[in-house]
């Protein structure tokens, strides 16, 4: 990941590592053999890994020291919550619809949070504050 960063910036990285998370949750949903799902499995795995230090650089880097700790525990409880979310939703996909329901809920929430991430670091500076502006008239 720090490689990754130095070439490619913290951005660019984050958005790489959620598209591989999607992609790989994509082999697992539509797996046709347990090898290949295994390697869906180290893909999801791997992603998380690469993704995790990313986000959390760049999160840090851009609250205000005094909010960091606070910043760190609001993330941590997004995730937990997220977590839980996904094991209750996903008892009850597995149970009525089978694994690939659940696997293709995960690849669309992380290409949604890919979307909103990249739209939110890359959209021009005057479409959002005229957005804003429009917000709060």
């Amino acid at each position: 990941m720090p490689l990754a960063v130095g070439r490619w910036g913290k951005r660019q990285t984050i958005l790489v590592g959620v598209w591989s998370l999607g992609s790989s949750l994509l082999v697992l949903a539509f797996a046709p053999h347990c090898g290949v799902a295994g390697l869906g499995f180290i893909g999801t795995s791997a992603a998380y890994a690469f993704l995790t230090p990313a986000l959390i650089l760049c999160q840090q880097e851009i609250i205000p020291a005094e909010w960091r700790a606070t910043m760190s525990g609001a993330v941590i409880m997004g995730r937990g919550l997220g977590t839980a979310a996904m094991a209750g939703s996903g008892g009850y996909l597995i149970s009525h619809f089978g694994y690939p329901s659940l696997f293709l809920a995960g690849a669309m929430l992380a290409t949604l949070g890919a979307m909103l991430f990249w739209g939110y670091t890359w959209a021009p500076r005057w479409l959002i504050t005229r957005h804003i502006a429009g917000l709060t008239r």
